[in-house]
């Protein structure tokens, strides 16, 4: 609804369509979708073989978890966050489980057993748990960045090299297969261990709860890059569903679990390039805000003071009561006027480049109309966002429209309306004298200067007026 009075809407903005539960739910039908595939033919391959794919998968999933971690090691020296330490840690875990456990020692060639199979199993599973505790963390700030830092990175490699030793002394006792014995390719049939199925089970549950998770911090706390994780976490969920159905011989065969458990890493690396690049443009944004207001204060201190100055003395003068040919009254309005522009200028240069339009139209307006004297009412979409050259334009369009109107209209209210569908549309309309646009010279009441301004974004501006019946002028961007 528009605002009214002077007051703005302070609704939030709707949600994108790839809002957290939009693309999680997208990610998880379509792997499930995959997995009812593979369910319902069993006899379809679905899988490809060789010890070369898990390597590169395993590599890959390493790479991008350390990146991953990395990109959280800095989000939390900047946020102190305790969300983000968790996830810190649990990425930490992830990668150097995959480094340790697999990648190095199938690239060395190790001999397949119970410890490849059940160590990387182990690790991941506590880094899950981990990843899971975003659906239940109370997110809040660290006091301590340095040290909590310290703390869960050597905590990780601990917990890491942990399970690798209970693996090792527990290897001669574990299965070197997730699958029954008898069990073929063509079949469906789940581990005949129950501990299996239990480990199996918990992996599922976890990667669930951590989809959950983080579908409920990116909604609260609007950040794209969790997102990104919950649905990764779908998908990992979805891919120790299939380790389940189809419990082939680790190093035997790629199939759809790898595959998905890959995918996972991919939608995570996805979401860290999308950050990287929200960096950037922050960073751009930041240095670019940081010139303007370096300009701002530059003005500031110097022309500003100096207009001050000059429309300080010229008051002064008026109260000595010069007259005549050297009435100084035209030179106090003239500095008041530059003084009134250097200001606008000064808090346009140091206004946020973020800032919505709406607040910046309703700020220039309001300046004017205090200055003037006239009541001003306010009717603005917040929905309207034009590019900054437009912006810029029709401020400048608004704040002389609204100055005409009180010192040559003589008007005693001003309405300043701003619409965005199905165009932009900004409309400033008084109960002034009004006048005959047809009978309007040049120069008159600075339409020419709008008119312009309103060519040079592409904008067509008419003017609607009779005396004694008020102004409108509006714009259509």
């Amino acid at each position: 609804m528009p605002a009214q009075n002077g007051t703005q809407s302070q609704n939030p903005p709707a949600p994108s369509a790839g809002s957290p539960r939009t693309l999680t739910i997208a990610v998880t039908a379509a792997a499930a979708a995959a997995t009812a595939l593979a369910v319902a033919f069993p006899s379809l391959s679905l899988a490809v073989g060789g010890v070369t794919a898990h390597v590169a998968i395993e590599a890959a999933a390493t790479v991008i978890a350390f990146l991953a971690a990395f990109l959280f090691y800095g989000r939390f020296k900047r946020s102190g966050r305790l969300l983000d330490l968790a996830v810190l840690g649990a990425l930490e875990v992830l990668a150097l489980t995959n480094l340790c456990f697999s990648t190095l020692p199938l690239a060395a060639g190790a001999h397949y057993g119970s410890f490849l199979l059940w160590a990387p199993v182990g690790g991941r599973l506590l880094a899950a748990a981990a990843l899971a505790g975003t659906a239940v963390v109370r997110d809040r700030r660290v006091r301590s960045v340095r040290p909590a830092v310290l703390a869960v990175l050597a905590g990780g490699a601990v917990a890491v090299a942990a399970v690798g030793g209970i693996v090792a002394v527990l290897a001669p006792h574990l299965p070197a297969t997730l699958a029954a014995p008898g069990w073929s390719e063509s079949e469906l049939v789940p581990s005949a261990s129950p501990g299996v199925l239990a480990v199996q089970g918990l992996g599922v549950a976890l990667f669930a709860i951590a989809a959950l998770g983080f579908a409920r911090q990116a909604r609260i706390r609007r950040d794209p890059l969790l997102t990104w994780f919950a649905a990764g976490s779908a998908l990992a969920a979805l891919a120790w569903v299939n380790y389940l159905l189809f419990p082939a011989t680790y190093l035997q065969v790629v199939g759809l679990g790898d595959l998905l458990r890959l995918l996972f890493y991919l939608t995570v690396l996805v979401g860290v390039v999308r950050e990287i690049a929200r960096y950037q443009r922050h960073f751009a944004e930041s240095a670019v805000l940081a010139e303007r207001r370096r300009v701002a204060r530059e003005l500031h201190d110097g022309l500003a003071q100096e207009l001050a100055f000059l429309a300080s003395y010229g008051r002064t003068l008026a109260k000595r009561g010069a007259e005549g040919p050297g009435n100084v009254q035209p030179l106090v309005q003239a500095a008041e006027r530059a003084l009134g522009e250097s200001r606008e200028v000064v808090r346009d240069l140091a206004r946020p480049p973020r800032e919505s339009f709406d607040t910046v139209l309703a700020q220039a307006a309001r300046d004017v109309a205090d200055r003037a004297g006239v009541n001003l009412k306010l009717e603005l979409d917040p929905r309207a966002d034009p590019e900054a050259a437009t912006r810029h334009s029709l401020v400048r369009i608004v704040r002389e429209a609204v100055n005409n109107a009180a010192n040559h209209a003589r008007a005693q209210e001003v309405v300043v309306s701003l619409g965005a569908l199905p165009r932009l549309r900004v409309s400033v309309s008084d109960d002034g004298v009004g006048f005959d646009p047809r009978r309007v010279d040049g120069s008159g009441y600075g339409l020419v200067s709008m008119r312009e301004r309103a060519d040079a974004f592409g904008g067509t501006l008419w003017v609607d007026s009779q005396p004694g019946h008020g102004t409108t002028i509006t714009v259509l961007a």
